[in-house]
C-alpha cells in the first residue's frame, strides 16, 4: 500500500514538472492556448501579439458585433482553445466582407485601370440575398488608388511577370507563368524566396539557380498612348538570399545587354525606390498592391469567386492587378528585425512578389516607394487547405500570420546579406549601417 501511494505521489510531482516547464516555455516563447489549440503554429513567436493585435484592430476597423467582442476577446489568456477555430472562421468572414467593400482587383492593362467586369463576386451577394436585390453599379477603384492612377500605372511598369520556358523558347512565345517580380536597380530584381526555393539550390553556402533545361525570365509590358512597350529578360544569377526565417527575399539578377523586346519598342523600365523608413504608425487604408495573379490556380474558394470574373473575361491565365489595401498593424514577430506588415488585400497564387505602397506617404511629382513586398497568404490557416512542407532554405520558411503579410523594405536594407547587395548594385539608402 506504501508503494503505491508513494507511486502515485512520484507520478504527481512528475505531472507538476512537467507542466509547470511547459508552462515556463510558453510564457517565454509567446506561445499561448491559442497556439496550442491550432497546432501547426506552436513555434510561431508571431502568433499571440499578432492576432491580439489585429482582432483589436479588426473590431475597430471593421465593426465587429457586440457578441463577437463578447466572447472571443483576445485580452483574456484563460480562453478556451475551441474559440480559436471560431474566431479564424470570423476573421475570414470580414475578410472577405472587407474585399466586397473595397478591396477587389482591378487589371492593369492598355495603360488604364479597368473597372471590375461584374457587379459583384457571388459571394459577395449570396450572403445577404434577398428577394428583389437592388441593383448595384459595376465596382471602381478605390478613390485612394484613382488618386494616384498616373504614379501607380508608372509603378506598375516596373512590377514584371516571372516565367519558366525551355531553353531556346522565342521571346514571343512566352513562358508558364512563375510569380511576381519588380526591378529595383538596373540589373536586379526582387521577389520572395518561397517561390524560388523549387529552383534553386545551395552550394558553399550560397544560393544558385537549378533548372533543368529551362529558363526562368522576367516580362515587363506596358503602354504608353497608342504604343504597347514589351520587355524581357533571362534571370541568369541569385545575387542574394538572406539566413533569417521569415526574411522571404530573393535578390535576382540578369544580364541587361542581353534583355530583348518582342516588340521592339522601349527599353527597361527605370526600376522602383525602396523606401528606408522604419514602418511605425502607419497603420490605414491607402494602400495599394500591384502584382500578377495565377486565375488558373486560387489558393482558396474566395479567391476563386473573385478572380474568376476577370478570368471569364479576359480569356488569360494570369494578369496584372492593382487593389486597394489596409495595413491594420506592423509585426516584428518575437523582436527580430524582420517587419511584417499585416494586411487585408484578397491575394491568390502568382502574388507574392507583388509590390506594397503607402498613396499617403505619395511625393508630388515624385514616383510612388515601395513600402513592402508581399510574401503570403492567410488562407493556410483553414484546415481543408493544410499548411506547406518546411523548407531546408532559411529564407523559405514562411512566418504564419492570421492574416496576408508584406516584408517591409526597412527590413531588407537591415537585413546583413541582402543590404550589401543593395549597396553594390547603387540601390538608393543602402548604407548598411
Amino acid at each position: 500500500m506504501r508503494k503505491i501511494k508513494w507511486r502515485i505521489l512520484v507520478l504527481l510531482l512528475i505531472l507538476i514538472a512537467v507542466s509547470l516547464t511547459f508552462y515556463w516555455h510558453c510564457k517565454h516563447s509567446g506561445i499561448t492556448w491559442y497556439a496550442w489549440g491550432y497546432r501547426e503554429n506552436v513555434n510561431d513567436a508571431c502568433v499571440r501579439d499578432e492576432l491580439r493585435g489585429y482582432f483589436t484592430q479588426a473590431k475597430l476597423n471593421l465593426q465587429l458585433n457586440i457578441q463577437l467582442q463578447q466572447t472571443m476577446s483576445l485580452g483574456t489568456e484563460s480562453a478556451h482553445i475551441h474559440s480559436l477555430p471560431k474566431l479564424i472562421k470570423e476573421i475570414d468572414k470580414l475578410r472577405r466582407e472587407s474585399a466586397c467593400e473595397g478591396y477587389l482587383p482591378f487589371r492593369i492593362y492598355a495603360g488604364d485601370i479597368q473597372s471590375y467586369p461584374t457587379q459583384l463576386p457571388s459571394s459577395c451577394t449570396s450572403a445577404n440575398p434577398t428577394k428583389n436585390p437592388t441593383p448595384r453599379p459595376t465596382p471602381t477603384p478605390p478613390q485612394s488608388v484613382l488618386d494616384k492612377k498616373k504614379e501607380i500605372l508608372t509603378l506598375a511598369q516596373s512590377v514584371g511577370r516571372l516565367g519558366i520556358r525551355r531553353q531556346g523558347t522565342p521571346p514571343d512565345k512566352g513562358a508558364d507563368f512563375w510569380a511576381t517580380g519588380f526591378l529595383i536597380a538596373p540589373d536586379v530584381i526582387a521577389t520572395t524566396c518561397h517561390v524560388m526555393d523549387p529552383v534553386m539550390v545551395v552550394k558553399n553556402g550560397k544560393h544558385e539557380l537549378h533548372l533543368d533545361g529551362e529558363e526562368l525570365v522576367v516580362d515587363f509590358a506596358w503602354t504608353t498612348g497608342d504604343k504597347d512597350y514589351t520587355y524581357q529578360c533571362v534571370i541568369n544569377k541569385v545575387l542574394g538570399c538572406s539566413s533569417r526565417p521569415g526574411m522571404d527575399v530573393a535578390l535576382l539578377g540578369f544580364d541587361k545587354g542581353a534583355c530583348q523586346s518582342p516588340s521592339r519598342l522601349g527599353t527597361l523600365p527605370s526600376g522602383l525606390v525602396l523606401d528606408t523608413a522604419e514602418p511605425q504608425g502607419i497603420e490605414n487604408d491607402n494602400f495599394s498592391l500591384v502584382g500578377f495573379a495565377d486565375m488558373n490556380h486560387p489558393i482558396d474558394a474566395d479567391t476563386q469567386d473573385i478572380y474568376k470574373p476577370w478570368k471569364d473575361t479576359i480569356k488569360k491565365a494570369d494578369a496584372q492587378f492593382v487593389m486597394g489595401d489596409q495595413v491594420p498593424q506592423v509585426d516584428k514577430c518575437g523582436g527580430t528585425q524582420v517587419e511584417i506588415l499585416l494586411d487585408f488585400a484578397i491575394t491568390t497564387i502568382g502574388e507574392s512578389g507583388a509590390v506594397l505602397t503607402d498613396l499617403t506617404k505619395a511625393e508630388s511629382g515624385k514616383p510612388l516607394k515601395v513600402f513592402g513586398m508581399h510574401t503570403c497568404c492567410s488562407a493556410f490557416f483553414k484546415d481543408e487547405y493544410g499548411v506547406p512542407p518546411k523548407s531546408s532554405t532559411a529564407c523559405a520558411q514562411l512566418r504564419r500570420t492570421f492574416d496576408n503579410q508584406a516584408i517591409s523594405t526597412w527590413s531588407i536594407f537591415k537585413d546583413p546579406e541582402l543590404c550589401p547587395v543593395l549597396k553594390q548594385h547603387n540601390v538608393s539608402g543602402a548604407d548598411c549601417q
